[in-house]
């Protein structure tokens, strides 16, 4: 089963107030603004160099808990990636950019926007969805980016547990074809409640479900990008 039969088989459905939040390309996710607008605190799994899509959060919501997890970028590594970044500085403007944005992490990264060095997983020593849920207990209303390489597979049934605290979901799924069992086990096991769009980049095809309007059910979006 290849991109175009797992599309298929979610079925997707239109919505009218689709807006990128983030940065164009890789870095940034389409979502219903509705949906952007009442979540109440964003969930980050995997920030690397790249916080425009949480940038673009805590623009909309003043004050609102951002936590963000990634162990492979940190404050020692932003510092020696800015120093080396500088030095190229004066012969290339990306060098510089790149300095610009060392700088900017410890600007930006200030409670109540938190980076967090924990494996998200499974795993011995991974963090999973719960204890993160748990570490950002006034909202209930949750924006959840995933972006971990991979690892998104193994916190499937956290997802599926905490529904009803999550309003939206941003996640990019890697290597699908050794993994299609799985996603459509988990679009079907949401299914009941969800409507599906679809709609394709310059590098991904994705796909977006949110929830129908029932009594007793948070409104839920979805989105999935899907590397071709």
């Amino acid at each position: 089963m290849g991109n175009q039969q797992i599309k298929d088989k979610l079925w997707p459905k239109d919505f009218d107030d689709l807006q990128r939040y983030g940065r164009s390309g890789d870095g940034g996710y389409v979502l219903p603004s509705s949906s952007f607008r009442k979540s109440d605190g964003l969930i980050s799994f995997g920030l690397n160099f790249d916080w425009s899509f949480e940038r673009a959060f805590a623009k909309a919501h003043p004050g609102a808990p951002i936590h963000t997890y990634d162990p492979t970028v940190g404050g020692r590594r932003f510092l020696s990636a800015g120093f080396w970044a500088l030095l190229g500085a004066t012969y290339s403007r990306r060098e510089w950019e790149k300095f610009l944005a060392c700088c900017d992490y410890f600007k930006f990264f200030n409670a109540p926007v938190l980076h967090f060095r924990n494996w998200i997983g499974s795993g011995t020593g991974a963090l999973g969805l719960a204890e993160a849920v748990a570490k950002m207990p006034s909202a209930n209303n949750i924006l959840l980016k995933v972006d971990i390489e991979g690892s998104e597979y193994e916190i499937f049934n956290e997802i599926l547990n905490f529904s009803h605290r999550i309003e939206a979901i941003a996640m990019e799924l890697h290597d699908i074809d050794q993994h299609e069992i799985e996603i459509t086990e988990f679009a079907e096991k949401l299914k009941k409640r969800m409507l599906w769009h679809t709609f394709t980049g310059t590098t991904s095809l994705r796909f977006a479900l949110m929830a129908k309007c029932r009594p007793r059910l948070r409104s839920f979006l979805f989105v999935v990008r899907l590397p071709l």
